[in-house]
């Protein structure tokens, strides 16, 4: 064994350029580890986020009494990551399959417009809300979607990073739809 280590030593010392590209890749390997380390554990410079999505009704209130009813898809924003995030849109998701709409055929669908104060920052631990018609978005489609297609929200932050909410069967919206026309039919 020590008649090999003596070997490999005067190998090494009549080839310097071996020795030496050696210590080298070792220490790019380190160096590389160390770049991976830091680049897979220094997660604070992406915002995380937590949708919670649900439906709800407005009831119009005028000077003659109670107006129509709208049907709401309502959603709250959680920014639960260390840093803030800036909201660029907030998209109705129709999970990768195709819609035609009044526009031509998407996989989204943008409402965002309607909430202003979603423009502003989402600081660590704070919570936005916002709603938007639902009766606009079955307006807008015009193709016949089936009512066990899911669909969801899909959040968009300004360096692009994408944020899903948990997926909702399209028959909400539909039974949504059906209790404000059902509402406003007995009213009239």
């Amino acid at each position: 064994m020590f008649q090999f280590l003596k070997g490999i030593v005067k190998f090494l010392s009549d080839n310097k350029e071996w020795l030496l590209s050696g210590v080298g890749i070792v220490i790019i390997g380190f160096v590389f580890k160390g770049i991976a380390y830091l680049v897979k554990n220094n997660t604070n410079h992406r915002g995380k986020i937590k949708i919670k999505v649900s439906f709800s009704q407005a009831w119009v209130q005028s000077i003659l009494g109670q107006g129509p009813v709208f049907p709401l898809i309502t959603f709250e924003i959680t920014n639960v990551g260390n840093s803030e995030v800036n909201i660029k849109d907030v998209l109705l998701f129709f999970c990768g399959k195709k819609v035609q709409t009044q526009y031509g055929k998407t996989q989204t669908l943008t409402e965002v417009g309607s909430n202003p104060n979603l423009r502003t920052p989402i600081k660590s631990g704070e919570i936005k809300k916002g709603q938007f018609e639902i009766s606009g978005i079955q307006r807008c489609i015009t193709q016949k979607i089936s009512q066990n297609k899911k669909v969801r929200l899909l959040v968009i932050d300004t360096f692009g990073n994408k944020y899903f909410s948990k997926k909702i069967a399209y028959q909400s919206f539909v039974n949504n739809m059906t209790t404000s026309n059902m509402v406003n039919a007995k009213r009239n």
